[in-house]
C-alpha cells in the first residue's frame, strides 16, 4: 500500500450476416414479450434522474419513488459492488464537463461513475425555492445537498473527485461530520484556502467573469453571438467565452441565464472562502494541478497539510486550470494510480 504524505511530482502531458430461425409470427411474439419485459428498464434509462434498482449487493440503489435532489449523468455498471466515483464540477459548469474522462474511468475500473449538477447549475433546480439575488450560497449548503443525493441513491461510500468549486465542495464533505462516507478524495486544481483578487492567483478573473456576466443587458440581446461580442473586451479568450455561454438558453427572440447569475455575483465572497472550523481528513487525498494554473501554490502547503495530512500533489506540465479537459489522458492515468494504490 502507498502511504500518502506531503510531496509533489510533475507529469509531462501526453496531450501539447439464410434465416433458419423460427417462423415470423413466433419471432414477432417473442419480440413483443421481450419488449414488454424490458420496457420499465428502457423507460428508466431514458430519464437522467432515474436508474433501475441495484441488485446483488450493488452500491447504487436509488429511491425511485422520490425525485433526485440533484440531476446527474451516470456511466458504467450500476450493479457494481465497488464504491462509485462521484464527480463535482466547477463554477458555471455542469455534469457534462467530465464527459471526456468519465466513461473511461467507469470502463477501466469497473465502477459506476456519477457526474452531478451541483445546486443552481446544469439541470438542477435551486435548493432555495425563494431564492433572490441576495440569497446565500455556501459550501456547507452545497455539500449537504450532495450528501442528500448519496442518501437518495443509497450510496454509503464513494470516491469524491471535484474540480475548482466542486473541489471545495468535496473538501468540505471530507472534513465534516460524515467524512467516513468518502472512500477517497481527488481534488483538481484548487486549495482549501480563501482566495482574493490580489493574491496572485486567477481569482480576479473569476470575479471579472461573474461580475461582467451579471451586468449583461439580456433584454436587448437576441443571440449568443451578440452576448459573446459584449463579453469580448473583458473576456478575450474565445474558449472561455464559449464555456460561459453554455449557461445561456436561447429562445426565438431572447436569452436567459440557466444559473442565478446575480445571486452568484452576490456570493463571490462566500465562493472564494474555505471554512476554518473543520476536522482533518484522515484518508488519502490526491491533488492534481496544472503547471500553468496559479490556484495551488507552495505557500498553501501548510493549509493543505493541516486539513489533509495524508496528501499527494501531482502537477501536469502544460495544463491549466481545467486539467481534466486539457489533459484528459494524464488525469485518467493519475486517477487510476490513486484508485489502485
Amino acid at each position: 500500500m502507498v502511504r500518502f504524505t506531503c510531496h509533489l511530482f510533475t507529469v509531462t502531458s501526453t496531450n501539447s450476416g439464410t434465416d433458419n430461425n423460427p417462423s415470423l409470427p413466433n419471432k414477432l411474439i417473442f419480440t413483443l414479450i421481450t419488449l414488454l419485459l424490458y420496457l420499465p428498464l428502457i423507460s428508466s434509462l431514458a430519464n437522467p434522474n432515474r436508474a433501475p434498482h441495484a441488485q446483488n449487493g450493488a452500491t447504487f440503489s436509488p429511491q425511485l419513488s422520490t425525485p433526485s435532489p440533484l440531476t446527474y449523468i451516470s456511466y458504467g455498471d450500476e450493479t457494481s459492488t465497488k464504491p462509485p466515483i462521484l464527480l463535482l464540477h466547477g463554477l458555471l459548469g455542469n455534469s457534462k464537463n467530465f464527459a471526456s474522462i468519465a466513461p473511461i474511468l467507469a470502463s477501466e475500473h469497473s465502477r459506476l461513475v456519477i457526474s452531478l449538477d451541483l445546486p443552481n447549475h446544469g439541470s438542477t433546480r435551486n435548493w432555495d425555492p425563494d431564492m433572490t439575488s441576495t440569497s446565500q450560497i455556501t459550501y456547507d449548503k452545497m455539500s449537504e445537498r450532495v450528501f442528500d443525493f448519496l442518501d437518495w441513491a443509497g450510496i454509503d461510500k464513494c470516491v469524491v473527485m471535484g474540480h475548482s468549486m466542486g473541489g471545495k465542495v468535496g473538501m468540505v464533505m471530507a472534513t465534516g461530520d460524515e467524512q467516513e462516507r468518502l472512500e477517497g478524495l481527488i481534488i483538481i486544481d484548487i486549495a482549501p484556502v480563501t482566495y482574493s483578487s490580489s493574491d496572485g492567483t486567477d481569482w480576479s478573473l473569476i470575479e471579472t467573469i461573474i461580475t461582467t456576466c451579471s451586468t449583461l443587458p439580456l433584454p436587448t440581446l437576441t443571440t449568443k453571438k451578440s452576448a459573446s461580442d459584449l463579453l469580448k473586451s473583458t473576456i478575450p479568450d474565445p474558449s472561455l467565452r464559449s464555456f460561459i455561454l453554455t449557461n445561456l438558453s436561447q429562445t426565438s427572440s431572447s436569452l436567459k441565464w440557466k444559473v442565478p447569475i446575480k445571486t452568484l455575483s452576490h456570493n463571490l465572497q462566500n465562493l472564494s472562502t474555505f471554512p476554518k472550523t473543520y476536522l482533518p481528513y484522515p484518508g488519502d487525498t490526491y491533488f492534481i494541478t496544472g503547471s500553468l494554473s496559479k490556484y495551488v501554490r507552495l505557500k498553501y502547503l501548510p493549509q493543505i497539510s493541516a486539513r489533509f495530512p495524508r496528501h499527494m500533489i501531482a502537477t501536469i506540465r502544460g495544463a491549466g486550470h481545467w486539467c481534466h479537459a486539457e489533459s484528459p489522458a494524464d488525469v485518467v492515468s493519475l486517477v487510476g494510480k490513486y484508485i489502485n494504490r
